[in-house]
């Protein structure tokens, strides 16, 4: 069976940190971004939650 990891140790691993390759402009949308989907789903999830109760389940 192929190895399935590059690295032989956790120390290797953590010594090859790469350089976050967003600008911190970017990194700012994609967390706005993030943040709004969450909100979509807390909401949609709210919207199940009242529907099963009102359905008496």
């Amino acid at each position: 069976m192929a190895k399935l990891t590059k690295y032989t140790s956790f120390e290797e691993l953590k010594s090859d940190v790469q350089p976050n390759a967003l600008t911190e402009a970017e990194r700012d949308k994609a967390y706005a971004e993030l943040e709004e989907f969450i909100k979509l789903l807390q909401q949609d999830l709210a919207a199940k939650k009242k529907v099963k109760l009102s359905n008496g389940q």
